[in-house]
């Protein structure tokens, strides 16, 4: 890596206020050493998929917002699983079978054309979040040099994202995932003595109401998936099958 180059990103990065300076940081100064179209920084539970993000793009209709947060959590999630199984290490793959969820026509054009991400994130271990930064690109993947790069440069761009204040959409409390964290209602516990948390209890309601899986997640801000992790829990702790044995005994023990 061209060390000149490095000092002046470095440098660069210091006085940063604005989502405009990181822009034009990122685009002048970053982009010499990490080639990107799309620079993608998400922070939240990916495990459960309540993740906000900040998207930085000169291409047309890439932005943040909440819709394209919405669109490209799937993908995130996904993204971060990937690398939690490689041992949280600088990686790059390839973006042929990618899905870019509900996102909207502009956006979809943009991101199809991507061919690379390059991935590298941080645990915040004062926060309990983890930071995921993932740099997509409409070329294909030089692996050993993007993956030397943003393990070198992920500190600073971490540092940058972080002076720079959040929209306004970034700070409403919902979609921030500001409300209580998925984690702190699995380990909440639930009404009296019972055996099931309050998150157990909270699903078990709505399975009581008739709703679906997909009707719970998108009622409570979480995914399917999670959705059902808890519902297989809820029943191997109450020794039942289905969801109708499980509404009876809720019931039951209430009584």
């Amino acid at each position: 890596m061209n060390e000149t180059r490095l000092l002046g990103t470095v440098h660069g990065a210091r006085d940063l206020k604005t989502h405009r300076g990181l822009f034009q940081w990122l685009q002048r100064d970053v982009q010499s050493l990490l080639p990107h179209d799309i620079l993608v920084a998400a922070w939240g539970d990916f495990r459960v998929g309540r993740i906000s993000l900040d998207v930085v793009s000169a291409l047309p209709g890439v932005r943040t917002t909440e819709v394209l947060s919405l669109a490209l959590t799937p993908f995130l999630s996904g993204v971060f699983e990937q690398w939690v199984d490689a041992g949280r290490i600088p990686m790059s793959c390839p973006l042929e079978s990618a899905d870019w969820g509900d996102t909207s026509e502009a956006e979809r054009a943009s991101l199809s054309e991507m061919k690379c991400a390059v991935v590298h994130g941080i645990k915040d271990e004062r926060g309990g979040i983890d930071c995921l930064y993932v740099a997509l690109s409409r070329h294909a993947c030089d692996h050993q040099f993007s993956v030397e790069a943003v393990e070198v440069l992920l500190p600073y761009i971490d540092a940058a994202f972080r002076k720079v204040a959040l929209l306004p959409m970034q700070r409403d409390a919902t979609w921030a995932g500001a409300v209580l964290s998925e984690r702190e209602a699995d380990a909440a516990d639930g009404p009296g003595d019972s055996i099931l948390s309050r998150r157990e209890h909270e699903i078990m309601q709505w399975v009581k109401g008739g709703k679906t899986n997909i009707e719970i997640a998108q009622i409570l801000g979480i995914s399917a998936r999670t959705v059902r992790n808890h519902l297989q829990n809820v029943f191997r702790k109450l020794d039942v099958i289905n969801r109708a044995q499980a509404v009876f005994e809720v019931e039951r023990r209430r009584d």
